[in-house]
Order: structure tokens, then C-alpha cells, then sequence
């Protein structure tokens, strides 16, 4: 068995929970919460394992968004909530296993939402197979939680009720002011322009030359998917086009670089290879 630590600061926390689920034939996901953000980073690894993936999360607080666990079955995820009439579910553990017996556990302090890359996570990896008596007894204990009495099938109806998740306020405010003062903004490497056409409190819709010339609609931005590399930006203190692209996920990339640039505290780095955004502070 193989034990080691995973965090945040350095990406690998999120690494593991890919791999994991990339080398996995079944995976049970015991999180209290779960918004869209944390789904969309492991969405390629849940997709693969369709309904081999089982997501146990807790609908207490509002921290868990309807729209978030739809995402996940959308993706093929079963689903369940569990918000026991004494406590809360407050778990954070990730297990995986394959079908030869070799097994892996995520267990820390992080949920499947966007702190996955922009909050300070920590938690222990352990790799081996089920013969080992601590990942036999996470599995067990999952498996009980997944079966509690007072753990439900997922309604749609909580989506739904719910609606799309608004951008936070302030970061609202700030794309307001931006969009106001000119709605073009200019690619960091190449200078092609993104016109941003609407700005809601669920998300924005970017146009593009490529969008033009294809004939399509102005793309839309989720708001949760501006706002992680917002936060990501602000946590590390740094972010680069290709992480955006590559290790956040978000394929409207350039446009969304170009947006952050914009924004009160960001600073344009292009002394290196490569362009990036850097957080100064307000």
C-alpha cells in the first residue's frame, strides 16, 4: 500500500482525483457539497465511468447547487443526498476501484466544488487493493452511508427549483464596469478580438471571428465557470492561458484571459515564453 499527501497549492490534489478516476472501473464519491465547478473539472474522468460512479452529497446549508449535481447526471453519475435529521454529512472522500482488485481513497478536507483549485486543500492518498484492511474499511464505511436510511435518490426538482447559479456580486460588479467601458476585449497573444454581446447575473455571451464567421450565436460563459478562474487567479496568485484551458477545463480560454486582464488587480506578464495573468491585489 502507498500512502502519500495531495494539495492544492501545486495542483496535485486534483491531479490524483483524475487519475484515480481515469484508472477506475467504479468510483463512490462521499462529498458533503458539490457545485457545478467541481463536476466540470473531473466531467472527462466521470463521463468515462458513466454510472459506475455513484456521488453521495448533502443538500443542507445551499452550499450544494441543484444545477451542479444535474451536471453530474447529465455525465451519467448515480445520485443520492443525505441530510440526516441529527448531524450533517460533512465527508470529503473520493474511493476508486477496478475490477482486478487494485483500490485508491482521496480522503481531506476538500469537496467537488471549485476549491479544488482555488481554496487550501490537503489530503491523504492511499493506493493498494481491497485486501488492505484501511481501504476495505473506507469502502465499508461508504458503502454504509451510501445505503443510510435517510439517503435519497436525487430530485430533479431541486435544479430546477433552484435555478443557474449567479455570479458572486462583487465580481458582477466589476464586469459591469468593464463591459460599460468597452465591450471588446482584445485576445493577450494574438489581439483578436471577444465582443462581449450580454452580460446576466448567470453568466456572459462572448463573440468571436470565429463565431462570426461561422454564422453561430455569441457563446455563453456560466457564471461558475468565469468565477474558477477568477478564484483560481486569486489563490495562486497566478494563472496562465494554457491552465485555464488545459487544467481548468474552460475551452473558451482566450476569451475568458482576456476578460481577467481587464479586471482591477490583474497585471499581463509577457516577459517569459508565455503570456500570463498575475494578481496584484486592489
Amino acid at each position: 500500500m502507498k500512502v502519500n499527501t495531495a494539495q492544492t497549492t501545486d495542483g496535485s490534489l486534483l491531479q490524483a482525483l483524475r487519475d484515480n478516476l481515469a484508472n477506475a472501473d467504479e468510483a463512490l464519491l462521499a462529498v458533503a457539497f458539490v457545485n457545478e465547478a467541481g463536476v466540470h473539472l473531473l466531467s472527462k474522468q466521470l463521463r468515462q465511468l458513466g454510472d459506475k460512479t455513484r456521488l453521495l452529497a448533502t443538500t443542507t446549508f445551499g452550499t450544494t447547487t441543484g444545477a451542479g449535481l444535474a451536471m453530474a447526471s447529465s455525465l451519467g453519475t448515480q445520485l443520492r443526498t443525505l441530510n440526516p435529521s441529527g448531524g450533517t454529512f460533512h465527508s470529503k472522500a473520493f474511493l476508486t476501484r477496478r475490477n482486478n482488485g487494485d483500490a485508491a481513497l482521496v480522503i481531506g478536507s476538500s469537496n467537488l466544488t471549485g476549491g479544488l483549485l482555488s481554496n487550501i486543500e490537503v489530503a491523504t492518498v492511499v493506493r493498494g487493493t481491497m485486501d488492505d484492511e484501511a481501504i476495505a474499511e473506507a469502502w465499508t464505511w461508504a458503502e454504509d452511508v451510501w445505503r443510510h436510511t435517510k439517503a435519497k435518490p436525487w430530485a430533479k426538482e431541486l435544479a430546477q427549483a433552484q435555478g443557474p447559479t449567479k455570479f458572486d456580486e462583487r465580481l458582477h460588479q466589476l464586469l459591469q464596469t468593464a463591459t460599460r467601458e468597452n465591450a471588446k476585449f482584445l485576445t493577450l497573444s494574438h489581439d483578436k478580438p471577444n465582443i462581449v454581446t450580454e452580460l446576466t447575473p448567470t453568466g456572459l455571451y462572448v463573440e468571436t471571428e470565429a463565431s462570426l464567421l461561422k454564422g453561430s450565436q455569441p457563446q455563453l460563459v456560466p457564471s461558475w465557470m468565469f468565477e474558477l478562474a477568477w478564484q483560481t487567479l486569486q489563490a495562486r496568485g497566478y494563472v496562465t492561458q494554457q491552465a485555464v484551458l488545459n487544467e481548468l477545463n474552460i475551452k473558451r480560454s482566450a476569451a475568458v484571459c482576456a476578460i481577467l486582464a481587464r479586471l482591477p488587480g490583474v497585471e499581463v506578464d509577457q516577459s517569459g515564453r508565455g503570456t500570463v495573468l498575475r494578481w496584484i491585489g486592489t
